[in-house]
């Protein structure tokens, strides 16, 4: 379902044309959650062979294409966290200063954000990724040479690895549920503002300044960052939580059930974070319903 609806998502946004800060980082967003969730299919794959079939006879090593599909897979993900993280923090700063902001950020400049951000989480998986190298088994017996993934420079690349991402993951969280909040209470505000106003203009006093009070495309586009944020935090506390309480108590998780059902949830929450936003952009973005309409 994953692998539609983002295919379905990058069809309408290209349709609907990449215009505005908004689309291009949702445009972004749908394609990093779409090489997420193909280069997974490889490392899930590779998993339930094991399973189902612990005896099959492999012609390289296994891990090879687990692990080798696995961190590139992080590395989308992580992508789709930091887009998701900006989206959150540019829509509170054009809330906050709508004039201001509107000339701030421009398409251009918006584009060249998002690759400093594929960048950067690339950068931050490479201490995880120099542990590996592929090597090769000669087997005297038949004469043959097999590949084999071999780890090196473990225990100094798990060291990087858990220092700079940990702390980034807390930061990007802190920030992510920052920016809900603000939201949040903006929308409030506005719903308050709205309502306080008058049904007929005439009744207004021209004396007063005008209230200044968002409209209702402007709304519909917060209420849809809003909920967007919100699932990406829910899908990140199923990691950050188990990480705090290991660090807390390290010996939590000797407990193999808890272990595999923190690692479960983890994980279908992941695959629906990178998922269900085609329900928030059917549901609060006219522009997106009436293309996805027009495609059926």
């Amino acid at each position: 379902f994953g692998l539609l609806a983002n295919i379905l998502n990058i069809i309408i946004f290209l349709k609907a044309g990449a215009k505005d800060s908004v689309t291009i980082l949702l445009l972004s967003l749908s394609a990093s959650d779409l090489l997420y969730l193909t280069l997974i299919v490889a490392n899930m794959s590779v998993e339930a062979m094991r399973l189902l079939a612990p005896s099959h006879i492999w012609t390289f090593d296994s891990s090879i294409l687990a692990v080798f599909s696995y961190w590139p897979a992080m590395i989308a993900y992580d992508f789709s966290s930091y887009i998701t993280v900006s989206l959150g923090i540019m829509r509170c700063v054009c809330v906050a200063l709508p004039i201001k902001f509107k000339h701030v950020v421009s398409t251009t400049k918006t584009i060249i954000f998002v690759v400093c951000l594929g960048a950067i989480a690339i950068i931050m998986k490479l201490p995880e990724m120099t542990e590996y190298r592929i090597s090769c088994r000669e087997d005297p017996q038949t004469n043959t040479t097999t590949l084999y993934l071999e780890r090196f420079n473990y225990v100094q690349a798990l060291q990087v690895y858990t220092i700079l991402n940990r702390a980034i993951a807390y930061m990007v969280y802190i920030s992510m549920v920052a920016s809900v909040i603000v939201l949040i209470i903006k929308l409030y505000k506005a719903s308050k503002i709205r309502r306080s106003c008058p049904s007929d203009l005439s009744d207004s006093d021209p004396r007063k300044p005008p209230t200044q009070a968002m409209s209702s495309r402007d709304i519909q586009l917060v209420k849809s960052v809003v909920l967007i944020c919100s699932i990406f935090i829910v899908s990140q506390s199923a990691f950050l939580i188990p990480s705090m309480a290991r660090l807390i108590l390290p010996n939590v998780y000797d407990n193999t059930i808890l272990a595999i059902s923190a690692g479960v949830t983890y994980r279908i929450l992941k695959f629906l974070n990178a998922s269900v936003n085609i329900f928030v952009y059917y549901n609060f973005n006219r522009k997106y319903r009436s293309i996805f309409l027009s495609l059926l």
